[in-house]
């Protein structure tokens, strides 16, 4: 079945037309998840750098703050080398490639997170720029792997719209079907983020949808996707997001309730990820407020 899901969509994806799956606009959450969204995010804010106000200095940290971004205002454009030219961390760090921790200085999946910042901060120049730097380098976004820093058609998609231009790569949209777990993880993202974009998505991308979370049913990510774009069923959604044993009432989330890191919900549910360990190792809860901020509508104010 997944074998032929990924056939239909490689062949579907650039499809722009037909049917479309509107947003379903969220039902009240009651006050628990409110309140626990609150909590989390003053408990997180003890996470935040002084440097640029990021939480996350890794070598993912672009995307994960262009995520967090959504719910709190930040200063994303720290990691713009250039108009249109990105690391994957603030300039002001030590460059990923040039250190040797990535084989490229940026890579697709880091503009998702920049696609979200722009999204809500409204600055549709960033979108632009990146565009008008694709066109200048043939797709090339910087140096390394061009597996890697290849610009997609669907990503050069997402980021017309977003800069509110036209071009062909403007009918592209994310291919699916075929994917590990991160890529899963970066494809219902890119998704979620064009469709909202957009006022919807192609009907098309229903069956992937559903599947993502009959493969993990304790993931809240895939959860919101399929009540956002499918059925407006969001008390799922918040029965995952109130789930004590991943993510306590009274505390952020640490090693003794799964070893994945703040960014838990791109690692399969069922693997050693969603496990607890040992170790004193506390988490920033990022991937929980940036699901908690789409379900409750709660954005930063740029």
């Amino acid at each position: 079945m997944r074998f032929l899901i990924a056939l239909f969509f490689l062949a579907a994806c650039s499809c722009n037309a037909g049917k479309k799956l509107p947003p379903q606009e969220p039902t009240p959450a009651g006050p628990d998840l409110a309140a626990k969204f609150d909590l989390y995010m003053l408990w997180s804010s003890d996470f935040v750098a002084p440097l640029a106000g990021w939480v996350d200095a890794s070598c993912d940290a672009l995307l994960f703050t262009g995520l967090r971004s959504v719910y709190v205002i930040t200063n994303v454009q720290a990691a713009e080398r250039a108009p249109g030219e990105w690391g994957r961390r603030p300039t002001s760090m030590p460059d990923c490639f040039d250190t040797g921790e990535s084989k490229s200085r940026i890579s697709r999946d880091q503009l998702i997170g920049v696609g979200y910042y722009v999204w809500k901060s409204g600055r549709r120049q960033v979108a632009g720029d990146l565009v008008d730097y694709a066109n200048k380098h043939k797709g090339i976004m910087g140096p390394g792997l061009k597996s890697r820093t290849k610009m997609s058609a669907a990503l050069k998609g997402t980021l017309i719209v977003l800069a509110d231009r036209e071009g062909v790569e403007r009918e592209s949209w994310p291919v699916v079907g075929i994917e590990d777990d991160f890529t899963r993880h970066l494809a219902a993202l890119h998704l979620n983020l064009r469709a909202e974009i957009q006022g919807g998505m192609p009907e098309s991308y229903r069956e992937w949808i559903e599947e993502q979370e009959r493969e993990e049913p304790t993931n809240p990510l895939y959860a919101y996707v399929r009540a956002r774009w499918i059925d407006g069923n969001y008390a799922r959604v918040d029965e995952l997001l109130m789930d004590t044993t991943k993510w306590p009432n009274d505390r952020l989330p640490d090693a003794t309730n799964f070893c994945g890191g703040p960014w838990v919900i791109q690692r399969n549910v069922r693997s050693s990820d969603w496990q607890p360990c040992g170790g004193g190792e506390k988490w920033s809860g990022s991937d929980w407020l940036f699901v908690a901020a789409l379900r409750l509508g709660r954005f930063a104010a740029y």
